[in-house]
C-alpha cells in the first residue's frame, strides 16, 4: 500500500523482529523496531496512519497487557498480534479486547502483508470519521447558551409552539434561534440537525469516558525487570 503508515513491530525474539522489519522495509513501509512492551509504550504516541505488530507473549509486558494500555489512548492504530499455535486461546482474548486480527506463526509474507493492508485501509478509514466528528463539534461550539437551550428541546422533539411555551419567549423568536442553530452548523434540515447533534454528543462523551479513564491510576508501571532494548530503529 503506497501510504506514508508507519508499522510499529514489537517483538522480544530479534530474529523474528529483524526478519520482519527487513521484509515490511522491502514493501515501502516505515517501521520502528521494539524489543519490549515497555519501551513501545513509553514513546508511543497514535500519531498518523499505520499499524501495530506485536507478539502475543512477551517477557515484560505480554501482548495482552499492552492491548490494555493501548484502549486506554484518545487513539492508537490497529493491532495485528503475532501468535505461536499454542497462543490461540489467548489471541482470541486480544480479539475480544481490542486487537484487530491475529495472524499465527509461521505466516506467509503475502498473507502477512495483506492484513496490514487491511489494518491500514481501516485505520485510513478510522481517522477520516474521526477528522469529521471533530470538525462538527467545532461547530457546534460558538452556539449561545441560549441556543443550546432550544437546541436540547428540538432534540427532544419539542414543538415550536411547544418551546416557546416553555421558555416563555414568542414562536417566531424561537424560529429566529433554530435557524441560526442551523446556519452555524451547517445543517439543511432539521432531521439533520438532529443527527449531528447526536454525533457531537457522543464524541464528547467518549472524550468524557476516557478522560476518566486516563486519569486512573495505572495497574503497572512502564518499566521492566529485564534490561532495556536498544533497537528502536529510526523510521525513515
Amino acid at each position: 500500500m503506497s501510504v506514508d503508515a508507519v508499522i510499529y513491530v514489537v517483538d522480544d525474539d530479534d530474529n523474528v523482529r529483524h526478519l520482519l522489519a527487513t521484509m515490511l522495509r522491502a514493501s515501502d513501509y516505515r517501521v520502528k523496531e521494539f524489543g519490549f512492551g515497555a519501551d513501545f509504550l513509553s514513546t508511543y504516541d497514535g500519531r498518523g496512519l499505520g499499524c501495530i505488530l506485536m507478539d502475543i507473549v512477551m517477557p515484560d509486558v505480554n501482548g495482552l497487557d499492552v492491548l490494555d494500555e493501548l484502549t486506554r489512548l484518545p487513539w492508537s492504530h490497529p493491532v495485528i498480534m503475532i501468535t505461536g499455535q499454542a497462543d490461540v486461546p489467548m489471541a482470541t482474548r486480544a480479539l475480544e479486547s481490542g486487537a484487530f486480527a491475529f495472524i499465527e506463526k509461521p505466516f506467509r509474507r503475502d498473507e502477512l502483508i495483506q492484513r496490514i493492508d487491511v489494518a491500514i485501509e481501516h485505520d485510513v478509514r478510522k481517522r477520516q470519521a474521526l477528522e469529521y466528528s471533530l470538525e462538527l463539534v467545532k461547530r457546534f461550539q460558538p452556539l449561545t447558551p441560549r441556543e443550546r437551550e432550544i437546541l436540547d428541546l428540538v432534540v427532544q422533539g419539542r414543538l415550536t409552539k411547544q418551546i416557546a411555551c416553555q421558555l416563555g419567549i414568542s414562536q417566531r423568536t424561537v424560529e429566529t434561534h433554530r435557524s441560526n442553530i442551523m446556519a452555524k452548523v451547517g445543517a439543511d434540515s432539521l432531521a439533520q440537525l438532529v443527527a449531528m447533534t447526536v454525533e457531537v454528543r457522543l464524541v464528547e462523551s467518549q472524550s468524557r469516558s476516557r478522560s476518566g479513564i486516563n486519569s486512573e491510576k495505572r495497574p503497572w508501571r512502564f518499566t521492566s525487570t529485564v534490561s532495556a532494548s536498544p533497537s528502536i530503529r529510526d523510521p525513515s
